[in-house]
């Protein structure tokens, strides 16, 4: 059975093109290993609440909650009330992505960060970030080989790993810190990736092969 999924792509300091771009290629990757059609259809931020009653198979959100970051009065678009839309749109069964910005800003406290079980702190400069594996679901087990290395926003967040399955590392000349975490939540499940920030790391083939294996695993676990 083809598969619906809702992207909300870009914010101020990450262009909608690029991650669009990535996306599209990565679903083609998680279309051939599922052996179905998935359909993207790009969603305003501000329409999402309004539309999960559509029940989509996933959603995949890569925009920070701040709209006018560098503005004195600055202004976010994830109401409480959103929050518990996609708070219950995924424990009814819906799968969630928080891919690199899509863990940026939000409220610490609130229903969407809670539900993440995790979120980002800040990132250095840009420079070269490696990602190993960790193993978890569908992925081989930690081997100390990088799955990529790239030019990007080494994001440094913070993980309640005793409440998910990290699966991917991130390291950099500035540390490490968790990339990639994934957990059931309800009847649903939650995946978070950390990168890539710029169109070189998001169109690198090693960063699409993590992309789409993490989308290939959220739409397996709801294959008819």
């Amino acid at each position: 059975m083809d598969k619906r999924l809702f992207a909300v792509l870009g914010d101020h300091w990450h262009d909608p093109a690029l991650s669009e771009e990535a996306l599209r290629l990565a679903v083609k990757e998680a279309e051939a290993a599922l052996g179905v059609s998935i359909a993207v259809e790009i969603v305003p931020a501000q329409d999402l609440a309004g539309r999960l009653g559509e029940r989509p198979d996933a959603v995949v959100l890569y925009k920070e909650d701040r709209l006018n970051p560098l503005d004195e009065t600055v202004r976010t678009w994830m109401t409480p009330e959103t929050a518990r839309e996609i708070t219950r749109y995924v424990s009814e069964g819906g799968c969630w992505l928080a891919w690199h910005s899509g863990l940026a800003g939000y409220d610490r406290e609130g229903y969407y960060i809670r539900m993440l079980s995790g979120y980002f702190e800040h990132h250095p400069e840009m420079q070269a970030v490696t990602y190993t594996r960790a193993g978890g679901r569908g992925q081989k087990a930690d081997t100390g080989e990088a799955a990529a290395v790239f030019w990007d926003e080494h994001y440094f967040v913070h993980c309640n790993v005793e409440a998910t399955n990290v699966w991917l590392i991130s390291t950099s000349a500035d540390g490490r810190s968790e990339a990639g975490w994934r957990h059931p939540y309800g009847e649903g499940r939650v995946s978070c990736l950390t990168p890539a920030h710029s169109r070189e790391a998001l169109t690198d083939p090693d960063f699409i092969s993590l992309l789409a294996g993490e989308l290939t695993g959220l739409l397996e676990d709801k294959k008819e």
